[in-house]
């Protein structure tokens, strides 16, 4: 299965999106989410990394992404 394809051809349907990269294997969803362009595939690229974050998934190899975790005591 070419995910990529398989994104471009399903459009931007959040849902439907986020349901193709939920049931795919973890390194099936890195592979995808560094191979797609950060200043093109914006869309399906939030999706995957979500979808890493919640797999608890290492996001590394990629300067352009920043992740900030706020917990409910830090804001002050």
């Amino acid at each position: 299965m070419n995910i990529l394809a398989e994104l471009h051809y399903i459009g931007h349907n959040t849902a439907a999106v986020a349901d193709l990269l939920s049931n795919i294997d973890d390194d099936m969803l890195t592979d995808t989410f560094n191979a797609l362009d950060p200043a093109e595939d914006t869309f399906f690229r939030n999706i995957a990394g979500v979808e890493m974050m919640r797999r608890n998934l290492p996001i590394d190899g990629k300067d352009d992404i920043v992740i900030e975790k706020l917990w409910p005591g830090d804001m002050q």
